[in-house]
């Protein structure tokens, strides 16, 4: 007995002094230069890094199970209202339409006031409307208020965007997927929820008022979540969001620091380039002589020549620059940059065009649309579709109907199914939960590719990943039998969610002085497509099997839109160009995982800043 007692002691020795003596030594997370988390730890609720990490999944979480809460009641309220299909398909194409708007303002929104702020706001207010749900009478009610429901879809951008204003770049990846997949894993837990809570309050409350009384459950988990959010969490690693650094500095701020970059406060932050003045073409040169210093452009004085002090600003590569010489240059910088020669053959700076930029954005929405309008759809239809689908063999609906208590909760046209309205949401359920694990799959095997091939492989991860789950779509519509369907349901759902993963594993890197604003229009894209995707439900239902074969074949051909994407001034053939020729110029081969933007080229040199000056200084 003593022995034992020595052992397990000596056990719990072992124990303090290691793991649990780790992680009490860990005291900060490795940051990098603006601050943000270079790893993550799960299991740590620290302020300012994972903190926010766990507030943004589970405030998409609670968005998401409050959007998709009368999904599963459909079947209940189709009876107690006497709606039709095509009510509830209608209804199903209003619950995603608002998005689209919400998703696309949610960007700027978060670029302007932050990530943390813009999600209580819209948790607050799509609350509302899940509560307003319960006075619904008729097809068009359920309509319009699923309209307004869909503001709680907003959240996934904040959701995205404040884990980005956290998290470096070796590792924003994984927790962009981790966050945004265990946020969607609401959809499939509101099949599960609402669903019990349903049939608990069924057996003490009437058919009609069962479901109206289950509605508003979600109302009050929503609100209660989402008001702390506003006092215990950070928008950024230096606290609140005007004190933020960013990546780029805004060259008007240096070239006359008694401009407000942004807000009060920025003196302690950094100039954000999203919110100069001037034109797109403007703030590209700006950000052209942004990357010539790199990104520690600093102010040595602000004071005048008169002082005896040095008016002048230090770049990262020790080269002085006398502010009138820059502020003459400056008036009419994109004229000079444009005259002067840039070898285009070098680190192929004409992929840095801002075309490519806006084309990336296009393709990323049309792809997401694929991927994340797919899911919206199918937790919008699936149950639907399982009752309709599977049904007992040589069953008549109308002598069963005819048969059957008329007091059933059951819609008596669903009598022949082999599943009742429980299990089919059961089924349901399947497709969001596999969000707890699937996303990430895509952000880790981005980021792993990542460090193998740079930008490249991420994109070729995202298109191997689409075209997978397309050609799965297609075989899940033609599968006959229950057990087959929920098998393939399960591997599609898995690649759908690992191609969400990849998409927004790219959009940091699209255009990163936007990041918001790009984040909100792909995300955006996800919402169009679950609307297409929607209406062509409606316009399917006496040929259900052609739903999925068209979209199937639809998201094929958006995977193979990664061909023309160029992010990061890297193409996804690029891995296999270097390898094909590294043979005849070894000294050109770099490693791709190294990013170049942070580098200061050859042709960025102190002779191209003299040039481009002494140019101006000529023109004057």
């Amino acid at each position: 007995m003593a022995a034992e007692t020595r052992g397990s002691s000596t056990s719990l020795q072992d124990l303090r002094n290691g793991c649990w003596k780790k992680l009490q030594e860990r005291q900060e997370l490795e940051t990098d230069e603006f601050g943000k988390a270079k790893r993550i730890w799960l299991l740590s609720l620290k302020r300012p890094h994972m903190r926010a990490f766990h507030f943004s999944w589970f405030g998409f979480f609670i968005a998401f199970l409050a959007w998709f809460c009368i999904q599963p009641l459909l079947p209940h309220i189709k009876k107690d209202l006497g709606l039709t299909k095509e009510d509830l398909a209608n209804s199903g194409i209003s619950g995603v339409a608002a998005v689209i708007i919400v998703r696309i303002a949610a960007g700027p929104f978060c670029d302007r006031y932050g990530a943390r702020r813009t999600m209580v706001v819209l948790l607050c207010i799509g609350a509302i409307p899940v509560g307003l749900a319960a006075f619904v009478t008729n097809g068009n009610g359920l309509v319009i208020v699923r309209l307004f429901i869909g503001i709680l879809g907003g959240v996934f951008v904040p959701c995205q965007m404040w884990t980005m204003s956290m998290f470096s770049s070796n590792v924003v990846g994984t927790a962009n997927a981790l966050v945004a997949g265990w946020g969607n894993l609401g959809g499939g837990v509101a099949f599960l929820l609402m669903s019990a809570l349903y049939e608990l309050i069924r057996l003490g409350a009437d058919e009609s008022s069962a479901w109206k009384i289950t509605l508003s459950i979600p109302v009050f988990i929503v609100l209660m979540l989402a008001l702390p959010y506003w006092f215990l969490a950070d928008d950024c690693p230096q606290g609140p969001w005007y004190l933020r650094a960013s990546p780029m500095i805004n060259i008007e701020a240096v070239i006359n620091p008694r401009i407000e970059c942004d807000t009060p406060g920025s003196e302690t932050g950094r100039g954000n380039l999203a919110y100069i003045s001037g034109s797109i073409t403007d703030i590209e040169s700006q950000r052209s002589i942004g990357d010539y210093t790199s990104t520690s452009i600093r102010t040595i004085s602000d004071t005048n020549h008169d002082s005896g002090i040095d008016n002048s600003i230090e770049t990262s590569s020790n080269f002085v620059i006398n502010r009138r010489s820059v502020s003459s240059a400056s008036s009419n910088i994109s004229r000079s940059w444009r005259s002067f020669h840039m070898p285009d053959d070098q680190n192929g700076a004409w992929r840095s065009h801002v075309g490519f930029r806006i084309f990336g954005i296009l393709i990323l929405l049309i792809q997401y649309g694929a991927c994340f309008g797919i899911e919206i759809s199918v937790n919008t239809i699936l149950n639907i579709y399982l009752l309709e689908k599977f049904k007992v063999d040589g069953c008549n609906s109308s002598t069963v109907a005819s048969s059957t208590n008329e007091s059933s909760s059951i819609d008596q046209s669903y009598a022949c199914s082999v599943l009742n309205p429980t299990t089919a949401s059961l089924i349901t359920s399947i497709f969001g939960l596999m969000n707890l694990f699937a996303r990430l799959f895509g952000g880790l095997f981005s980021d792993i590719f990542n460090k193998r091939y740079g930008i490249s492989g991420r994109i070729m991860t995202h298109c191997v990943a689409q075209f997978l789950a397309g050609l799965l779509m297609i075989v899940f519509g033609a599968m006959t039998t229950l057990p087959t369907a929920i098998s393939t349901l399960i591997i599609w759902s898995l690649f759908v969610q690992i191609t969400e993963g990849t998409t927004f594993s790219l959009v940091p890197f699209v255009w990163p002085i936007r990041v918001g604003l790009v984040a909100g229009t792909v995300a955006a894209g996800g919402n169009l497509g679950g609307i297409c995707w929607n209406i062509l439900w409606r316009n399917s239902l006496d040929d259900m099997q052609s739903y999925f074969t068209l979209i199937g074949i639809f998201t094929i051909v958006a995977a193979f839109l990664s061909v023309f994407l160029i992010i990061d001034r890297q193409h996804m053939l690029d891995p296999l160009c270097r390898f094909l020729t590294r043979k005849d110029k070894p000294e050109n081969t770099y490693n791709s995982s190294e990013r170049r933007p942070r580098e200061i080229p050859t042709w960025h040199s102190r002779e191209t800043l003299q040039s481009i000056l002494t140019l101006q200084e000529s023109n004057v």
